[in-house]
């Protein structure tokens, strides 16, 4: 019950996202210069190794005005692999750079590994809400993280407002920020920081749930997730405010703002 209200909320947001002008869609690029392994449909079936420190992008086709999304038929081992990132692009129009409504896109997948072992992912394309129809696609893939040791993750929070963090290379930098996507509000740059020292490689937004019944409590808001990855020693910072994007005259109603040192 829970995957399927979620993924109607989620095939909603991709829905509005290809409807958006491009100056909102292009906030979903990651700016990363981490190791990136790329891979499609044509990898359907197959077996992919990533190591640690890459991360796996899965990228299929979609089509989000036909209703159409991809949902985890099996969603791979937590232990293995972390789920960082989740987006939907619209295709544009090389001659006027905007969507291109009813054209459809793709729907683009990160993922980091947590430690070494062997996990399947799969996918289906389907509308969310018939429930009883077969999928209209399915994408699987093994994935076999080939990680000597587990990725250390240094999670920070609102604690850590104007304060300095330090990671070292190879370690992930974990933001989570209290968010309510149904206010309208999102976190959104302040100050980028500098991509030679820290990229972007995941954003992702989760609803809070009932723990009684394990469902969301809707209109409760949730959290925000950023990751981030070190490319080499420096300081750098990272500030987040926390608006509605079409209110740019407004002042943040909240801001974040931490100063990252990589050893």
């Amino acid at each position: 019950m829970v995957r399927k209200i979620v993924t109607v909320f989620s095939s909603i947001a991709i829905l509005l996202t290809s409807l958006l002008p491009t100056a909102w869609a292009s906030n979903a690029v990651i700016e990363s210069n981490s190791s990136i392994k790329i891979i499609n449909e044509n990898y359907d079936g197959k077996q992919v190794t990533i190591k640690q420190g890459e991360i796996l992008e899965v990228q299929l086709n979609s089509n989000a005005s036909t209703g159409y999304s991809w949902n985890y038929g099996i969603e791979p081992d937590s232990n293995v692999l972390s789920e960082v990132e989740h987006r939907y692009t619209s295709l544009t129009n090389p001659a006027q750079t905007k969507p291109l409504i009813g054209a459809g896109g793709q729907e683009c997948w990160r993922f980091i590994p947590s430690k070494s072992g062997v996990t399947k992912l799969k996918l289906n394309y389907i509308r969310p809400w018939e429930s009883e129809t077969p999928p209209a696609r399915t994408f699987t893939v093994e994935i076999n993280a080939d990680a000597p040791s587990s990725t250390i993750t240094k999670v920070v929070d609102e604690r850590y407002d104007g304060q300095q963090v330090t990671i070292k290379k190879g370690e992930i930098l974990k933001v989570q920020l209290n968010s309510n996507a149904s206010t309208g509000y999102s976190w959104n740059y302040g100050i980028e920081p500098d991509s030679n020292v820290l990229s972007k490689v995941g954003h992702r937004y989760t609803l809070l749930t009932n723990p009684a019944q394990t469902e969301p409590l809707l209109g409760a808001g949730g959290r925000e997730w950023w990751w981030f990855a070190p490319n080499k020693s420096g300081v750098t910072k990272l500030k987040l405010n926390y608006l509605q994007p079409w209110e740019s005259d407004a002042p943040p109603a909240r801001t974040f703002t931490v100063e990252v040192k990589v050893d």
